[in-house]
């Protein structure tokens, strides 16, 4: 069956001389492989659509019960122009893309999923500052789409007065330490509480300082790690730390 639809590139990898194996997240099914022949070389037939992150128009042969289906056509929907150029902002969408690319069984659709997908890298590469609220801000919504969102209260957050503690199993907020919970600073939590239960539009209004949106970062990946625990990617967590240690060069301090 041949299908006409939106995606973006999850990752790509080389095969053989001229191909590439491809992921991608569709709307019509969801996370999908397909076969990119001719995707490499003097005569590329695919140009820039199948590096990560790249939101395209996808047309492929799929088949039912394959697991690896044929790209027939692709073409850029919106070319994301600022991605590549900050390092906060590469990081982020390389790590959206391993995280996708690591929880989604195929050929399961996420129509809605796609469309907050897509808000992301939209508001991603357009945004000027607060970048770094993003990348958590995802990881909830993703905890809310697999079933595992927070559930503390409102007035569980408003109580807290210096720290409270968040307990791992079911995102629930009390002064009460338990056998699997962080103790947390007040303006941690309710960092932490927002960025669960905003639209994306209110996350990119939250400022943080510097070392308080690392301690929210933290949080974040130790609720969505205590609840995927092995499925959580770090590849790219740490090439992009290896990057940030990296000296300048030519006298460059």
């Amino acid at each position: 069956m041949l299908s006409r639809t939106e995606a973006i590139t999850l990752r790509s990898v080389e095969y053989g001389e001229t191909s590439e194996i491809v992921t991608l997240f569709t709307r019509l099914h969801g996370r999908i492989t397909v076969m990119a022949k001719g995707a490499r070389g003097p005569r590329a037939r695919f140009g820039s659509t199948l590096q990560p992150m790249s939101y395209l128009q996808a047309v492929y042969y799929y088949r039912p019960n394959r697991s690896v289906h044929t790209l027939s056509e692709s073409s850029h929907i919106k070319p994301w122009r600022n991605l590549t150029r900050d390092m906060g902002k590469l990081g982020s969408g390389l790590r959206i893309v391993e995280l996708m690319n690591a929880l989604f069984l195929e050929d399961e659709p996420h129509e809605s999923l796609f469309d907050q997908l897509v808000e992301v890298f939209q508001t991603l590469d357009a945004a000027h500052d607060r970048v770094e609220n993003i990348w958590p801000y995802f990881q909830l919504l993703l905890a809310a789409e697999l079933g595992f969102s927070p559930a503390f209260t409102r007035e569980d957050v408003e109580a807290v007065e210096q720290s409270a503690y968040l307990h791992l199993p079911d995102g629930t907020i009390s002064d009460r330490r338990g056998g699997e919970s962080l103790q947390v600073a007040r303006g941690v939590i309710r960092a932490f509480a927002i960025l669960a239960r905003s639209d994306l539009e209110t996350a990119m209004r939250l400022r943080l300082a510097r070392g308080e949106a690392r301690r929210v970062d933290r949080l974040v990946e130790s609720y969505l790690r205590y609840h995927i625990e092995r499925a959580y990617p770090t590849r790219v967590s740490a090439v992009i730390q290896q990057l940030e240690r990296r000296p300048l060069r030519d006298g460059h301090h």
